[in-house]
């Protein structure tokens, strides 16, 4: 009996071996030039050792791929195909001029089971097409002056807490700047006061810790539904948790019903919402929630990521730190003080600043697409099948010394007037192309401007001891962040 099922056990793994040689193969038979793979993670970061982050991983793809000539590499995420662009010329056909064969990226989500998952970002086919158009007039500059002062209200928060904690020892500055940002995103897509400063253990602050700090189960559950997407459906898979679910539905649906009966109109995005949800083809509850869970989705992590790493970048490089501070005292004496959304147009040399801040440390270090329609590959023989995922390194472009000479080297002035007319169309897209490029990105840079603006304004920052250096990226995490934190000294500026 045993030698029985040693024989069977034998067979099922030669079987499994010889599934996995045969999947990587794909694309040799295709012509396409690819990467050795490991079984059983294919050329994934094996998630079991955390050997290197999801950006390094992809990075150093990139440049193996681009020392050996590639415009384009085959990729393995276990035994699925995916495809890295690599050329700029090629990833110009993906965005815009062949969109239409991926319009999708590729992201599971379950309207009628996990309501919050079916946002904007992760939509497909023609319910993608009708949200864009209802959603893309809320986030004009037009919007943007009617709640900058919502934010610019957050703004002297932080500076009030920023006064508090500089006297007590270096700074986590990751932590202080997401609790401003979930402080703008209660007031802004949900119409209510936060004080994640003051009252930390809040309601809004507990379910938005849980969001942000899964599981190993909910990490599981999240990597299973974007390799498995179909798997995921037919199990009706939930990626959002019940308890934040519940939570933020309560939120949008009190928050309209108080608005409605008190006839308050607050101009703000949960106001632009309610508009969109009265019109004759209106929005559903459940669609206005999953857009305001993804403004805080989008906004809580990517901004807070953004002027942590420049603060990080600013107490590194001194020079670059007075300037932008004698920049925001110039501008605001012209405008008597008062932080408006024009004033913040003036700030051009901040404004570089951040773009190279998103250069090195891109939020979200990949982008991804969807091939949805057969795809053949301009000048050759090549033909990406429908459904395979495509993979963007952004990361890798946006560090490339083909595009940045010395892209280690943090320089604003790669993005002044002069100077940003020579970057390579599509090496650097922080926030994406095309139509699939984040529409709350005037929103995501007006609130990173107003942070970067009460703090730089008010103190000097310096490096602490208690940041590992050079900084390493944290293995686990999809959006770039940094393993141990960010310490900085925060010192008051004599006004």
């Amino acid at each position: 009996m045993w030698i029985t099922l040693l024989i069977y056990i034998v067979t099922f793994a030669i079987a499994i071996v010889a599934y996995f040689k045969w999947s990587f193969g794909y694309w040799k038979k295709l012509g396409v030039p690819y990467l050795e793979s490991s079984i059983p993670f294919g050329t994934m970061n094996n998630p079991l050792t955390l050997s290197e982050s999801i950006a390094d991983n992809v990075a150093r793809q990139y440049k193996e791929s681009k020392a050996l000539g590639y415009k384009y590499v085959g990729l393995y995420g276990l035994t699925m195909p995916q495809f890295m662009v690599i050329d700029p010329e090629l990833l110009k056909c993906v965005m815009i001029k062949d969109f239409h064969h991926f319009t999708d990226r590729g992201f599971y989500f379950n309207e009628k089971d996990d309501p919050l998952s079916a946002h904007l970002f992760t939509l497909t086919g023609q319910k993608w097409r009708r949200l864009r158009a209802k959603l893309t007039p809320t986030f004009t500059s037009a919007k943007m002056r009617t709640m900058n002062e919502f934010v610019v209200a957050c703004g002297y928060q932080l500076r009030d807490a920023l006064g508090v904690r500089c006297t007590q020892g270096p700074i986590e500055i990751k932590d202080l700047l997401e609790r401003y940002t979930t402080n703008i995103i209660g007031s802004c897509a949900f119409g209510i006061e936060c004080n994640s400063f003051t009252d930390p253990n809040n309601e809004f602050c507990m379910w938005t810790r849980k969001q942000f700090h899964p599981t190993a189960f909910q990490n599981f559950k999240m990597f299973i539904s974007f390799m498995f997407p179909g798997f995921a459906e037919m199990i009706r898979m939930k990626v959002v948790t019940d308890g934040v679910t519940n939570f933020f539905m309560k939120t949008v649906r009190e928050s309209i019903a108080l608005r409605r009966k008190t006839g308050q109109v607050r101009n703000d995005f949960l106001q632009i919402l309610i508009g969109l949800m009265e019109e004759s083809d209106g929005m559903t509850l459940e669609e206005v929630a999953a857009q305001a869970f993804l403004f805080f989705l989008a906004g809580f992590e990517t901004s807070s990521s953004t002027m942590s790493f420049c603060l990080y970048e600013l107490s590194l490089n001194p020079d670059i730190q007075q300037r932008v501070r004698d920049e925001i005292n110039a501008v605001l004496k012209k405008y008597n003080g008062e932080i408006t959304y024009d004033s913040l147009r003036e700030l051009e040399y901040m404004s570089c600043v951040i773009d190279e801040v998103l250069r090195k440390y891109p939020p979200v270090p990949i982008l991804n697409r969807k091939c949805v329609s057969d795809y053949k590959l301009p000048n050759t023989d090549i033909t990406i099948k429908k459904g395979v995922n495509l993979v963007i390194p952004l990361i890798g472009l946006q560090r490339d010394p083909d595009y940045f000479p010395n892209p280690d080297k943090f320089d604003p002035e790669r993005f002044n007037k002069k100077n940003v007319e020579k970057v390579t169309p599509f090496s650097y897209m922080p926030f994406g192309e095309g139509l699939r490029i984040c529409l709350g990105l005037r929103f995501g840079l007006m609130q990173t401007k107003i942070g970067l603006l009460l703090m730089l304004k008010n103190f000097k920052f310096t490096l602490s001891d208690k940041t590992a250096t050079p900084i390493e990226l944290n293995p686990i995490c999809f959006v770039l962040s940094v393993q141990g934190g960010i310490w900085l000294n925060a010192e008051k500026v004599a006004q």
